[in-house]
C-alpha cells in the first residue's frame, strides 16, 4: 500500500508512470530503534479512555491539600509597580496565622506568555481552609486595598484549583535554580488516570537530573489540566537535561504513550520574583 501511494502519474509521459522518491521532513529526531515504526504508531494512536469507577482525586493523590495557581496578565507599563505591590502584600498574608494559606512561589514569565505573573498558594487544610481564607481576605482592609490597586494594573486574571500527584509529593524549593519552566498539558477527558500511571514512571526516569519542583492536576477551572514545574540552572542546562533524558531506557515509551493523551501543550519559562519562596 505504501508503494502504491508513492506512485505518481506523470501527465507528460504518455501512458507511463514514474516512481518518485519522497523525503519525510520532521522537526525532531525519532529514536533510532528497530521498532521505531511501532513507536511512531504509538505516538499517533488514539488514547484509551478509562471507564470511571471513582473520583480521579482518590486514585491520583493521597493528600487533601489544595493548591491555587493564579495567572495574572499585567499591563506592560505597570510591571514594576505590580511587582512592588505584590512584594508588600503576598508574604504578609502567607506569614500571618490569621490566613490559612501559604505562598509557595511567585514568578514572571519571560518566554511564552508575555507580561504574565504566576502565584502558587497552598491550602494545607484542603477545601475547608480555602473556604475559611476567602472571607478573611475580603474582610481585611489592607488586602482589600491591595486587590483594588492590583486589579487596576491587570488585563486578565484566572486561577486553577489543583491537587498534587501522590508520586510527585509537595512542591519543594530547588537548590541552584535561576529559572523555572511550567509545562501545561490539557488532556483528553477520561485520560487523567492513564497520564498519572505513565508519569509515575516518567518522573523516576527524570530523577537523575533533579529539579522536579511540582506536579499538579486541576480540580476547578479548566478541567483535565496538568502542570509540571521544573527548575533549571539555565536554558542551556535545560536543553542538556532534556536531551540526556532520551538516553534513559523507557523514556521513549513514556512519551509515545502520553503524547496522544494531550489536546494542547504549553511551556512557560519564568523567573522567580525576589520574594518567592520557591527559588
Amino acid at each position: 500500500m505504501l508503494r502504491s501511494l508513492l506512485t505518481v502519474r506523470n501527465p507528460v509521459a504518455t501512458g507511463s508512470t514514474s516512481n518518485i522518491t519522497r523525503r519525510n521532513l520532521t522537526t525532531c529526531r525519532l529514536p533510532q530503534r528497530a521498532d521505531s515504526w511501532d513507536w511512531f504508531k504509538g505516538m499517533m494512536s488514539r488514547p484509551n479512555v478509562e471507564v470511571p469507577t471513582s473520583a480521579h482525586s482518590q486514585k491520583l493523590t493521597t493528600s487533601s491539600v489544595i493548591y491555587e495557581i493564579q495567572f495574572q496578565r499585567v499591563r506592560p507599563d505597570a510591571l514594576d509597580d505590580y511587582m512592588k505591590l505584590c512584594e508588600s502584600e503576598l508574604p504578609r498574608i502567607s506569614q500571618s496565622s490569621e490566613f490559612p494559606c501559604e505562598l509557595l512561589g511567585s514568578w514572571m514569565t519571560v518566554h511564552g506568555a508575555q507580561d504574565e505573573a504566576l502565584h502558587l498558594f497552598m491550602y494545607d487544610g484542603g477545601y475547608q481552609a480555602l473556604q475559611d481564607c476567602m472571607p478573611k481576605l475580603h474582610g481585611d482592609a489592607t488586602n482589600s486595598a491591595f486587590r483594588k490597586e492590583r486589579n487596576s494594573m491587570l488585563i486578565t486574571r484566572t486561577n486553577q484549583l489543583c491537587m498534587e500527584f501522590s508520586f510527585w509529593g509537595r512542591p519543594q524549593p530547588q537548590v541552584g535554580c535561576s529559572i523555572y519552566e511550567l509545562r501545561s498539558y490539557n488532556l483528553q477527558p477520561g485520560t487523567l488516570i492513564e497520564w498519572g500511571n505513565w508519569w509515575a514512571r516518567g518522573l523516576k526516569l527524570r530523577q537523575f537530573a533533579g529539579h522536579a519542583a511540582a506536579g499538579l492536576f486541576s480540580q476547578v477551572g479548566e478541567l483535565y489540566s496538568v502542570y509540571h514545574l521544573w527548575g533549571y540552572e539555565s536554558l542551556q542546562r535545560r536543553k542538556e537535561i532534556r536531551e540526556q533524558t532520551w538516553h534513559q531506557p523507557g523514556w521513549d515509551e513514556v512519551v509515545s504513550a502520553t503524547v496522544p493523551l494531550c489536546r494542547k501543550m504549553e511551556s512557560r519559562i519564568m523567573l522567580p520574583l525576589p520574594f518567592s519562596p520557591l527559588r
